[in-house]
């Protein structure tokens, strides 16, 4: 799983931009269900604070303190917040609703992550819950198979992002130059067929509909599937 204790401080001027913000926040109302919501893997809380300032009540988590602590200091007080590990949690309050973006499940990196996720998410939802994420489509393994390589300046550093792809993984690699040093981190996601997530969703209960990049109904060639699961029957 990923550490982001040195990629939380520059996470959202690197990777966050409002265009795709927005396109979350847009799919996940389309799709949700009325009522409470509780985001997973929420990182830095950008996507959060989008779906706040939309009126949906929202509870959110991570595995790293440090980034849900960049998430507080734009969130406040007044979202519940949860140090979660998305393989295994429980909690006492049912939610409506669980999301989770950004391609945040490619960081599990065994098929029975994936699959002990989802249970915990189907035991997280009420009845008739939604659950929305999205995941990597294998193209993307292709798309890096030749090192991608980005250089520039960010915050207070200089920095190198390469990903690359080995076998069913994605390899991303991180180093930041300030006048502290240099640091590094890696994150390794693991891309898997969309046979295997329905598959892993369908034995833990939820019935779904898959869309390709937000809006194209069904499977397509793009960079994301976008999952719509339901604790009982889609409406």
């Amino acid at each position: 799983m990923r550490s982001y204790s040195i990629l939380a401080n520059y996470y959202d001027a690197l990777f966050v931009d409002e265009e795709s913000v927005n396109l979350w926040a847009d799919f996940t109302c389309l799709h949700k269900k009325k009522g409470n919501m509780l985001e997973i893997a929420a990182g830095s809380g950008a996507i959060s604070e989008e779906l706040i300032k939309r009126g949906i009540d929202l509870a959110i988590s991570d595995l790293s303190m440090d980034m849900l602590q960049i998430a507080k200091e734009k969130l406040g007080e007044r979202v519940p917040m949860y140090t979660l590990d998305m393989r295994n949690f429980r909690l006492e309050q049912k939610f409506d609703n669980v999301i989770c973006f950004n391609d945040s499940l490619n960081y599990l990196l065994e098929e029975e992550e994936i699959l002990s996720c989802f249970h915990c998410v189907y035991e997280a939802l009420n009845e008739g819950g939604v659950f929305l994420f999205d995941m990597h489509q294998l193209s993307r393994l292709e798309e890096f198979s030749e090192e991608y390589v980005e250089e520039g300046e960010v915050k207070d550093a200089e920095y190198q992002w390469t990903i690359v792809s080995d076998d069913d993984y994605l390899c991303h690699h991180l180093t930041f130059w300030n006048a502290a040093g240099e640091m590094s981190e890696e994150h390794i996601q693991r891309v898997y067929s969309s046979e295997m997530i329905r598959e892993c969703l369908r034995k833990s209960g939820f019935t779904y509909e898959v869309y390709t990049d937000f809006i194209k109904k069904e499977e397509e060639d793009g960079e994301k599937w976008y999952f719509v699961a339901r604790k009982g029957n889609l409406c």
